[in-house]
Parts: structure tokens; C-alpha cells; sequence
């Protein structure tokens, strides 16, 4: 792969030229990066400025979208070195030299790095050996007294959140252990959209703006809205209901996305439909001051408001959501006139 006519200065500057994104030269200097992977198992004798650059390029590789072929060798060969660098910043003696903010940067970043890695061999195998690497690999990224920069513990919560959901799909576990996973994830993806908000907050009364940030926070809460909604679906526990259409009234008003607006105000109309059909007396000593009346006027409003902004979008092509809407509200205008 080329790696043997590459001296170590060359390799050197090569990685330099293309830490932060991939430059001129890419396709034949990715071949010898993979060389490496291929060559050496452990970068256990590296100094971690190596390491964290022969990382992060690697890492653009697995990134690219004709990676899908990298066998799972290099992957898992790519997570070592991460996971080891870590090990590297905790325990090698001239790691202490580098300054406490800094080291907890490195480790961060090799964390962050080694998830997204293991996430991509969850992908490989479905197995839940490595969605719960990820998940702790996430967990460890997002840690504030390693995180200096918030913006990118938003990043790694939001994706703690991706692998718990992993986890809660390959476990095979009894039920009340696996649905431990979705209540992480539900945590961890009202957690990110709460940052995210603050820190949107922050910049706007700075002078910034932040409509992309906006639209993260509000697919946030959808995704907790979807875990909360599989608790729901699994447990029967109205609390888990009331969260989930919570998250999806809280996503659609935040999304400038007029279709990601009304799908996620189509799943809260989905929620309060399900909960319309409860006794009164499963809701009232949890959610005082609420009924299954008050539900299925939800249910109503959402699918109402759905149906308006799909005719007013020549582009979406919807005639079973139609057909399934129509029958659900003439089922609640005939049990609740």
C-alpha cells in the first residue's frame, strides 16, 4: 500500500496535511494511512501528538463514503489505537508535560473518536458488545470536567444517546434491563437539545445566530420523544406517554423545517391517539387535571394541523397517512363528541 516507499518524515507531514480535512493528494496518501492500520497493531510506543493525528486522518477514511468495504480489521485496529492513546495520556510520563486542559482534550477527542468507531462495528455485527463501547466511550467524551468545550459535549451526549438506543436493540437481556437503555437515551437526548438551547441562548445574546443549531435541538427532543414512545409501547406506563408528547410538541415548535415541523406533530398525534383510548382513572392519579377527553382533543389538533400542511405541500406523497388519519378522527369525534 505504498507505506514502505513512505519515509517516517514523509508520513509525518502527511499526516499534518490532512488533520483537519482530507487536502490535495488524498486518494493515494489514504492508501498508505490504511498501509499503517494494516501494519502496525499497537501505537503503544507513539507519543500521543502521533497518535491523535494518525487517529483523526484514519478517521476521515472511515468517514468517506466509498468506506463502506474497510473490513472490520481496520476498524477494530483504529479503536485500539484511540483507546490505548488514552491509556497513553493517563500513564506515560511525558504525557505530563502537557498541560491538565490539554491532556483532558486529547482524551476527549480519542474518546469521541473510538465511539464513532465502535458504533461503526455495531453497524458491521449488531452486536452488543460494541454499541456498549460506544456508549462508554461517549459517556467518558462528554464528561464536563474533561469537555472544555461544550459545544462539543453536545456532540458527544446526543451520541451516547444513538448508542444507549444500539444497546437497547442488541441486548438480549429480560425487558426491564433493556428498556434501562431507552430511558438513557431518552436522558441523554433531552439532555443535548437542553445544552444545545443555553448555549443557542448564549450566541443570540451575543449578536450571533444559530438556525442549525435550532434545528439539532429540535431533532433532540424528537429522538427522546421516540425513546420515550418505545417505553411507552413496551411498558404501558402513561408517565413515559406524557414524556413522549411532550418531546414532540417541544420539537415541533422548534423546527423552521416545515416537513420535519408536521412529521414530528404527526408522532405526538400518534401518542395522545393511543392515550385517548386509556380509562380516565389510569391518567387522572398520575396527570391531574387531565383525561381522555383532553387527549384525544390533542390527538385531533395534531392530526388536523398534519393533514393542512401536507395540502399545502404538492411534494409530499402521503394517502396512507390520509386514509389512517381520516379513520382515527372519526373514531375520536364518535367516542368523544
Amino acid at each position: 500500500m505504498g507505506l514502505v516507499r513512505t519515509t517516517l518524515r514523509e508520513f509525518d507531514r502527511l499526516l499534518t496535511r490532512h488533520y483537519n480535512r482530507p487536502e490535495r493528494g488524498w486518494e493515494s496518501d489514504r492508501k498508505v494511512v490504511l498501509g499503517y492500520l494494516a501494519t502496525f497493531e499497537s501505537v503503544k510506543d507513539k507519543d500521543i501528538d502521533f497518535i491523535r493525528r494518525i487517529t483523526r486522518v484514519a478517521g476521515h477514511i472511515m468517514e468517506d463514503d466509498d468506506s463502506s468495504h474497510l473490513i472490520a480489521g481496520y476498524l477494530k485496529r483504529l479503536y485500539n489505537y484511540n483507546v490505548e492513546g488514552i491509556g497513553i495520556i493517563d500513564e506515560n510520563a511525558d504525557c505530563r508535560e502537557v498541560s491538565s486542559s490539554q491532556r483532558h482534550s486529547f482524551q476527549t477527542q480519542l474518546s469521541y473518536q473510538a465511539g464513532e468507531v465502535a458504533m461503526d462495528l455495531f453497524k458491521k455485527d449488531e452486536t452488543f458488545f460494541w454499541s456498549r463501547r460506544a456508549y462508554d466511550c461517549f459517556i467518558f467524551s462528554s464528561d464536563p470536567d474533561k469537555t472544555y468545550n461544550p459545544w462539543y459535549a453536545v456532540n458527544s451526549i446526543k451520541r451516547a444517546g444513538d448508542a444507549a438506543t444500539a444497546c437497547y436493540e442488541a441486548d438480549s437481556g429480560e425487558e426491564p434491563e433493556k428498556i434501562g437503555w431507552l430511558k438513557k437515551a431518552y436522558g441523554h437526548y433531552m439532555k443535548s437539545a437542553g445544552l444545545l438551547d443555553s448555549l443557542v441562548k448564549e450566541r443570540l445574546s451575543d449578536g450571533g445566530s444559530s438556525p442549525h443549531d435550532i434545528e439539532r435541538s429540535a431533532s433532540h427532543c424528537g429522538f427522546a420523544g421516540d425513546s420515550a414512545g418505545e417505553i411507552y409501547h413496551v411498558t404501558g406506563d402513561y408517565k413515559w406517554a406524557a414524556r413522549a408528547f411532550n418531546a414532540f410538541i417541544t420539537s415541533s415548535n422548534k423546527h423552521k423545517d416545515e416537513s420535519e415541523k408536521y412529521n414530528v406533530l404527526l408522532s405526538a398525534g400518534e401518542i395522545a391517539y393511543q392515550v385517548s383510548d386509556l380509562l380516565d382513572e389510569e391518567i387522572s392519579g398520575i396527570d391531574p387535571g387531565k383525561d381522555t377527553a383532553w387527549w384525544a382533543e390533542q390527538a385531533k389538533t395534531c392530526y388536523v394541523a398534519y393533514l393542512i400542511a401536507i395540502q399545502e405541500s404538492p411534494d409530499h406523497n402521503a394517502e396512507e397517512d390520509v386514509s389512517d388519519i381520516m379513520s382515527k378522527l372519526q373514531v375520536l369525534d364518535e367516542t368523544f363528541p
